[in-house]
């Protein structure tokens, strides 16, 4: 975990969710751009406070997919805040209803535990998602 020395935001992002929900508007937006996507939702985050921390939660096709985009947005944003991403392999699945990926079991984990760790450190926390199975959260 990041020591958070100041109060600030905390976020946790679900790049899968956010990636298919963003490949709806490629097809529709000329010159659309999904690193443009990524700073426009940081910028408006930093509109509430100060990025303190931010995980980015992938599932294996996602790295290789995308990995300038990972790249570009280590490199913009890594002297501004932490960016950490954090890989979810795939699981073996006995259930066909069950999703392949465990990058929604990942994030609830992680957030449970850094709600805990950073108990009183953190001004806002910031879930981005696609859809909202995290209400729970």
């Amino acid at each position: 975990m990041i020591i958070l020395e100041k109060s600030g935001l905390v976020t946790a992002i679900d790049a899968d969710n956010l990636l298919i929900s963003s490949a709806n508007e490629v097809k529709e937006v000329k010159d659309y751009s999904t690193m443009a996507g990524f700073e426009k939702m940081f910028d408006w985050m930093q509109s509430f406070s100060e990025i303190r921390y931010a995980r980015i939660y992938l599932p294996s096709g996602q790295i290789n997919a995308n990995n300038d985009l990972w790249h570009n947005l280590w490199e913009k944003y890594r002297k501004e805040f932490p960016l950490k991403y954090v890989y979810c392999p795939k699981k073996e699945s006995t259930n066909p209803w069950e999703k392949e990926d465990n990058v929604d079991l990942h994030l609830i984990e992680d957030t449970q535990e850094m709600a805990k760790c950073y108990a009183g450190r953190f001004k806002y926390f910031c879930l981005a998602s696609g859809y909202k199975d995290y209400s729970s959260l």
